[in-house]
């Protein structure tokens, strides 16, 4: 599984490739802003995303549609300290398949990993 990680606090986006190390990933290049998330995702294709929805540049909500636009079956989770409801909403409605609230527990991020793979497999057969 690729794994890109857009967040523009440095520390975060090293949390959650720490998290991930053993879980045989592959990741990607990260990205600090909305933009260079879109860029990237567009570059190299993700199987899945973890974005912030707070970033410079371009919010999470707007570089989610952009990115599922041409890569509609990548799954992107949003990893956020905004804990505005109508925003997780939308972000399930524009079709973010999870949201972990900040501060996050490594189980949170390991239970989407193994959501996602568990899906992968239904998928694939």
């Amino acid at each position: 599984m690729r794994i890109l990680i857009g967040d523009d606090a440095p520390f975060i986006r090293e949390v959650i490739r720490n998290i991930l190390m053993d879980q045989s990933v592959q990741f990607l290049p990260d990205a600090c802003d909305g933009e260079e998330v879109v860029t990237l995702a567009k570059r190299h294709k993700p199987d899945l995303i973890f974005l912030d929805l707070s970033m410079p540049k371009k919010n999470g909500i707007t570089a989610c549609e952009e990115i599922l636009q041409v890569l509609p079956d990548t799954k992107i989770v949003i990893v956020s300290s905004l804990h505005d409801e109508s925003l997780v909403q939308k972000a399930i409605e524009i079709g973010c398949v999870d949201y972990i609230k900040k501060p996050f527990e490594v189980t949170d991020i390991l239970s989407v990993l193994k959501h996602i793979h568990k899906a992968a497999e239904v998928v694939n057969g």
